[in-house]
C-alpha cells in the first residue's frame, strides 16, 4: 500500500525531499565506511566492526530512501480525492484506510528499522564500552563513558523489544463498522489481532487527544473491559468494539471543513487502544480513528446492537 495514497500535495513532495535526503545519507555513509577502512595503519577490531555497522546503516538508508521517494513520486502523478471529499462534508473520506474501513498496523518495529538502530547505536555503546576499560582514564571520566555506553545499549534493547514484539504479534487490523464514529452516538470495529493467551482481560480505550504546546494531552476519554474474548495460541482473534460516545464539553473533534492551511495543521485525534497484559511482552495496539460530531452518518451504522 502506498503510505501517500490521497495525501495532500504538500505532504507528496515532502516525502519526495525525505526520500532523497534519506538515501543521500545512506551513500554519504558509504564514503564515510569506506575512508575509515581505508586509514593508515593495521585494521582493529573496532575499527572494522563501525565500518560494518556504518555499511549496515548506509544501506538501509539507501533502501528507505528509494523507497520513500518512489512512492511519494507515484502518488505525485495519482489522482487526487481530499478535495472531493471536503466538498462533499465527508472530510472522513479523505484518508484511505478510513475510506476502506481498514486500519492496519504493525505491532512493533520492522526489521529494516531494527537492523538500522542496531547497526548504528550497537556499535557505538561497544566503543564506548571498550573505551572505559582504558586504564589511562580518571574515575569521573570512565563513569561519564559507561554511562554514554549504557546510553546506546538502552537504545538497542529498547528497539530490540519493539521489534520481537512485531515478530510474536504481527499486524492487527481494525474493521471500522461505523463511517465515521459520532459524538453523542456509537463508534463500532472489529480488531482482528493475535492476543496473547494468558488469562488477562483485554482492555479496549476511545482517547480525545490534542496537541498542547510540544507535547499531545488526553482531553477525553473512557475505557472498557472485556473478559469474554476468545483466544486460541497462534490464531487470530476478534476483539468487538461497541462504544457509545458520549457528548462533552472537554471533547475537540476534527473540523468538517479543511481549511487553507489544514495540510500542515496538527488536528485533535481520536485514538482507540487494544491492551492485554502477558507474560514477557504485552500485547498493544493502537488506531487513529474517525470520530466527528455530525449528524451525516448513516443510520443504519448507528442502531444499537
Amino acid at each position: 500500500m502506498n503510505p501517500f495514497e490521497d495525501q495532500p500535495i504538500s505532504v507528496r513532495l515532502l516525502g519526495v525531499i525525505g526520500g532523497v535526503l534519506f538515501a543521500g545519507i545512506g551513500i554519504l555513509g558509504f564514503r564515510f565506511g569506506w575512508w575509515l577502512m581505508s586509514v593508515d595503519g593495521p585494521l582493529e577490531f573496532l575499527q572494522v566492526a563501525a565500518s560494518g555497522g556504518i555499511a549496515v546503516a548506509s544501506v538501509a538508508f539507501v533502501w528507505i530512501g528509494v523507497k520513500l521517494t518512489w512512492s511519494a513520486i507515484r502518488s505525485l502523478f495519482a489522482r487526487g480525492t481530499d478535495s472531493v471529499w471536503s466538498r462533499a462534508g465527508r472530510p472522513w473520506l479523505r484518508n484511505p484506510q478510513w475510506r476502506k474501513r481498514a486500519i492496519v498496523q504493525t505491532q512493533g518495529l520492522g526489521t529494516p528499522v531494527f537492523l538500522l538502530a542496531s547497526s548504528v547505536f550497537g556499535p557505538a555503546a561497544l566503543i564506548f564500552f571498550a573505551m572505559a576499560l582504558d586504564p589511562s582514564q580518571g574515575f569521573s571520566d570512565r563513569i561519564g563513558t559507561l554511562l554514554m555506553g549504557g546510553f546506546f545499549a538502552f537504545i538497542v534493547c529498547g528497539v530490540g523489544y519493539w521489534w520481537l514484539r512485531s515478530r510474536r504479534y504481527g499486524r492487527s487490523v481494525c474493521r471500522l463498522l461505523t463511517l465515521p464514529g459520532v459524538v453523542g452516538g456509537w463508534f463500532k470495529a472489529d480488531v482482528e489481532c493475535i492476543l496473547p493467551p494468558d488469562p488477562e482481560p483485554v482492555v479496549v480505550r476511545l482517547k480525545n487527544l490534542v496537541p498542547i504546546g510540544q507535547s499531545v494531552t488526553e482531553v477525553w476519554g473512557i475505557e472498557e473491559t472485556l473478559y469474554d474474548v476468545p483466544v486460541a495460541s497462534g490464531a487470530r482473534s476478534v476483539v468487538r468494539v461497541r462504544l457509545r460516545v458520549p457528548r462533552d464539553s472537554a471533547q475537540r473533534c476534527q473540523p468538517l471543513k479543511a481549511g487553507l492551511w489544514d495540510d500542515f495543521a496538527v488536528k485533535a485525534a481520536w485514538v482507540l487502544e487494544i491492551e492485554k497484559r502477558a507474560a514477557g511482552i504485552d500485547f498493544f495496539a493502537s488506531f487513529p480513528v474517525p470520530i466527528y460530531d455530525t449528524p451525516d452518518a448513516p443510520a443504519t451504522e448507528q442502531r444499537e446492537e
